[in-house]
């Protein structure tokens, strides 16, 4: 089997984000997010504004090589991105911090 050669190799992946509210999961149109590294999380990357259905347009974001994740080693298999949401109607201003593998990932943010 030929060695995989992974040195500065960069995937990417897709997120896309979903907000509702907690009770009856009911959209939540207009919420604005800002993507940022966790350890950066004052330098946003993305920002993105949820549409009427409470959900963001699919947003391109850096992840390691997915050969990190199919054997155990040092490298890191995952980032991680630090979500800030901004509810202007609600008036509230939230942070999660969420794992990104090189797939799709979709995540759902409930303020």
């Amino acid at each position: 089997m030929p060695e995989i050669q992974t040195n500065n190799l960069v995937d990417h992946g897709q997120l896309k984000i979903q907000v509702t509210s907690r009770q009856r999961a009911v959209p939540i149109p207009n919420a604005t997010i800002e993507i940022s590294y966790t350890g950066d999380p004052d330098s946003v990357l993305e920002t993105v504004s949820t549409d009427e259905n409470g959900q963001t347009p699919v947003v391109d974001l850096p992840a390691p090589p997915v050969e990190y994740s199919m054997s155990p080693s040092e490298n890191q298999p995952y980032s991680e991105y630090n979500l800030k949401y901004i509810l202007m109607n609600i008036n509230l201003s939230q942070s999660q911090v969420h794992r990104f593998f090189p797939v799709w990932k979709a995540c759902s943010l409930f303020p």
